[in-house]
């Protein structure tokens, strides 16, 4: 909201995170929340294979005991089901055959 005011008022544009930086240096330290409108949840699909979400996690899952890998997994969201498998790189090749062995299973 201040970095809103400042832009408005005074024509100053920051980042509503530098505004804050700003108030919490001054001391001012309580920011009212906006609010956000509920999520609706929707309903999950009603036939395996109808909706499967991809993904890829980098992150350093053999803690320095071997090379950084990426975890790529699916899950199905009619059946919940999960699989996962690690690959050397997030790119085509991978995400292809994440989609094969899916087809397969």
């Amino acid at each position: 909201m201040a970095a809103e005011k400042l832009t408005e008022c005074h024509g100053i544009t920051v980042s509503a995170e530098t505004g804050r930086g700003w108030l919490r240096d001054a001391g001012i330290d309580h920011f009212p929340r906006r609010t956000r409108p509920p999520r609706s949840w929707r309903e999950r699909k009603a036939q395996v294979g109808a909706l499967v979400q991809l993904d890829g996690s980098h992150h350093d899952w053999l803690e320095g005991r071997g090379p950084r890998c990426v975890l790529r997994a699916d899950i199905d969201d009619a059946s919940r089901r999960v699989d996962a498998r690690f690959y050397e790189y997030e790119g085509t090749s991978p995400a292809r055959d994440r989609v094969m062995r899916y087809v397969q299973r």
